[in-house]
């Protein structure tokens, strides 16, 4: 079945409830109703896009429809914490597996070189320096000079600075595997607006 035959699946079972439904696509989050037609739109705006409802990164195979607007703002504000969480739970090392995302700090001597720290295949702590992102003269200094006996290490944990965008993106998870499981009619269910709201971020509220 394709992407648009399940799309018309999707406005068969909203007409039912409501004709004037029929050929439209509602966004389950901002309920917002749309041409089927605009499935894979390069208006960003007004497309309907698929989403990965746990990121396909991190092994999620389940998708739902989302307009695109909402599918873009939920990656940028939730989704990428929920990713860091589930690869530190799944991981076993306390910061990420891409030392891309664990940037850190090492201070010796009274020189402080920025970098980025991950576990080795032999699970011993590196560190890699980035001269870039260093005070150059403390970087020639460090490694010019014999090494320290003793050295600090400073970073932080971003997604424990952003816990409450985390919980939203478990919320958000969680409402589109109800969709997935349970129906698409749900859409049409104000009981829903409070997770809606929660889901879209405080002081916003739904289009219905």
């Amino acid at each position: 079945m394709t992407k648009n035959d399940y799309l018309y699946e999707i406005t068969q079972e909203l007409a039912r409830f409501d004709a004037d439904l029929l050929g439209r696509f509602r966004c389950p989050t901002c309920l917002r109703d749309l041409p089927i037609e605009n499935f894979g739109s390069a208006d960003a705006d007004n497309a309907i896009s698929e989403e990965h409802i746990i990121p396909c990164s991190i092994g999620g195979k389940h998708t739902t429809f989302l307009c695109k607007r909402c599918n873009s703002t939920f990656g940028h504000r939730q989704t990428k914490w929920l990713v860091d969480w589930i690869e530190l739970n799944e991981g076993g090392a306390p910061f990420p597996k891409d030392p891309k995302k664990q940037k850190a700090r090492i201070i010796a001597n009274g020189r402080k070189l920025n970098g980025s720290m991950y576990l080795g295949d032999d699970g011993a702590l590196e560190f890699y320096t980035d001269r870039e992102r260093s005070n150059p003269t403390d970087f020639d200094a460090y490694w010019r000079n014999p090494k320290p006996s003793e050295i600090k290490i400073e970073y932080s944990m971003p997604v424990f600075a952003n816990e409450d965008a985390l919980r939203v993106g478990y919320l958000t998870a969680a409402y589109g595997l109800w969709f997935k499981n349970f129906g698409y009619s749900f859409v049409l269910q104000s009981k829903l607006n409070r997770v809606r709201e929660q889901i879209l971020g405080s002081g916003l509220t739904t289009n219905r």
